[in-house]
């Protein structure tokens, strides 16, 4: 489906993008933390991309970290 009628101002479009950032933020922040809709193992289960990186950030050693950063993941 083609999106219409957005702003074509590249000062919109970097707001967009901002938002989106904080709004990925919060979300990853709410899965770790297992707040609001994260808290249900039906949400979590579905959303599992997003488990599995926030399992990553707190199990990952360092070294795998830095491994995944030169792969480019």
């Amino acid at each position: 489906m083609e999106i219409v009628d957005t702003s074509k101002r590249i000062q919109d479009i970097r707001n967009d993008v901002k938002y989106l950032d904080r709004l990925t933020m919060v979300e990853f922040q709410a899965a770790q933390k297992k707040i609001g809709i994260w808290s249900l193992p039906e949400v979590r289960k579905m959303k599992k991309d997003i488990i599995d990186e926030v399992d990553f950030q707190a199990k990952a050693t360092l070294l795998q970290k830095l491994w995944r950063m030169i792969r480019g993941g």
